[in-house]
């Protein structure tokens, strides 16, 4: 983040960057945005100085007086609240005076600034602003004036507005299971002023408070920002715990719309506290059986970053889903998470699921796993599957699959293949020797070693498969 922050590349907005690397607990950060006070690049330089407060140095204390003497008032005004924060109040003057300033930007950053400094000082100079009929002004003003106490409940509403107005439109409410065609339908309705709704979501994310993320969790209803990295979805991650609690309010929200947004940014969310983590997995788990498809392929997709007992009954429900991309979804979700607990429900869905790709994923969760339980289910399936091979090519195209989940089971694998070996005819001797070859295991390696010692391998052998897919330690 370091370099990027010098070199300015894929920095998308400088002050939240240079706010979330000054709080990284490294001595080394210190020496970077001392660097970037230096930079030719003035946005640099004024974020560097708007977060060096977190320093209270002598040395950091200098370099920010040198700073109020420089030729750019977006720097003179971070420089003057930094000291200001550091208890150096007599700057904010500095500060206030940029509130008449004839640059919108310079305005701006004094109302942001004096809603950090948070004064009685800084709160009479807010109230005493006019902010004029600049929308981005009067946003930002209402930002500053709900930090600051002032009527917050109305410049909450004020801040959401330019968020939330387009899913008022009479003509969606009628909607229950939005399609992709619905989703671009709304989207055209958030084609207007874009940036002025990013200024919104970021506002409401500085302000950071649960009512504020609550109504950024409600604006990730907007499709045409789901993966702007400036967006409500992404912003919600900088509040992880906060954000799950208001993303876990809105999945119970009556519009799907909202309940297919806070899925949607639900799988950028990494809640760290335990109750935040489970108040989301619970709505989660719920929402994997909401009504609307989108709904429960964006929740199960989200599900896997807050995995737990309810998610998993939740999934596993859902692999009988009459809908087929519900399944696939859930499918997907489950070959990346499933653990030993599925192992059942894994088969079970097996027996009944007719859709090539599911089953695929249904046998990668079972190779991830790899159970002990498994075994004798899964090598009765394959032997099903190599008598049925002949009369049916999808049959064919599913040995495989079949045999490398068995490997997923190493040693009881191995046992189960080598006892299943005799007498067995030649079509299914091989096919057991290919689950051998996918094992990695003891009796594997004795196995091939012995069949070596009586024929050189075949390049393309299964021995040569085996020995490659061996862990180290062996």
């Amino acid at each position: 983040m370091a370099r990027s922050l010098i070199s300015g590349s894929g920095i998308l907005d400088y002050d939240l960057a240079a706010d979330r690397f000054s709080r990284i607990n490294d001595p080394r950060v210190l020496g970077v945005l001392l660097k970037l006070t230096d930079s030719e690049n003035t946005v640099a330089r004024a974020a560097a100085a708007g977060v060096l407060w977190r320093y209270n140095d002598v040395s950091v204390r200098k370099k920010l007086v040198s700073l109020l003497r420089d030729a750019a008032e977006a720097v003179r005004i971070e420089a003057a609240k930094s000291l200001c924060l550091m208890g150096y109040t007599a700057n904010l003057s500095v500060v206030a005076a940029a509130l008449a300033s004839p640059q919108q930007n310079s305005r701006i950053r004094s109302l942001k600034a004096l809603a950090q400094i948070n004064t009685d000082e800084s709160r009479q100079a807010v109230q005493k602003f006019k902010s004029g009929p600049v929308p981005t002004v009067r946003l930002w003003q209402a930002y500053a004036r709900y930090r600051l106490g002032v009527k917050k409940q109305a410049q909450l509403k004020l801040l959401s507005r330019p968020l939330l107005q387009p899913l008022q439109s009479p003509g969606l409410a009628g909607v229950r299971d939005p399609s992709p065609q619905d989703l671009r339908r709304l989207a055209r309705r958030y084609t207007r002023n874009k940036p002025l709704r990013r200024q919104a979501a970021l506002a409401l994310a500085l302000a950071g408070d649960e009512e504020a993320l609550q109504l950024l969790a409600r604006a990730t209803a907007d499709p045409s920002s789901s993966g702007d990295p400036l967006g409500p979805a992404a912003l919600l991650r900088f509040k992880p715990d906060l954000a799950a609690r208001s993303l876990s309010n809105c999945l119970a929200e009556q519009s799907p719309w909202l309940r297919l947004g806070c899925a949607r940014a639900a799988g950028l969310v990494r809640p760290v506290a335990p109750a935040a983590r489970q108040a989301l997995a619970a709505a989660l788990a719920r929402t994997i059986a909401d009504p609307a498809r989108l709904v429960r392929q964006a929740a199960a997709r989200a599900a896997i970053n807050v995995y737990d007992a309810s998610i998993r009954q939740a999934l596993l429900a859902a692999l009988q889903h009459q809908d087929l991309q519900t399944r696939r979804s859930v499918a997907r979700a489950l070959s990346r998470v499933a653990d030993a607990e599925t192992t059942t429900g894994l088969l079970a869905a097996l027996s009944t699921e007719n859709d090539a790709d599911i089953k695929r994923l249904l046998y990668q969760a079972l190779n991830r796993i790899g159970s002990p339980r498994a075994v004798t289910p899964l090598l009765g399936r394959l032997k099903k599957l190599v008598a049925a091979s002949n009369h049916d090519l999808r049959v064919s195209a599913e040995i495989p699959l079949c045999v490398a989940a068995l490997g997923g089971s190493g040693e009881l694998a191995a046992r189960g293949a080598l006892a299943a070996m005799k007498g067995a005819p030649d079509n299914w001797r091989q096919v057991l020797v290919e689950v051998l070859a996918h094992t990695g295991s003891r009796g594997g390696l004795d196995f091939f070693l012995n069949r070596m010692r009586e024929e050189p391998p075949d390049p393309e052998g299964p021995e040569v498969r085996f020995f490659d897919s061996l862990p180290t330690e062996m």
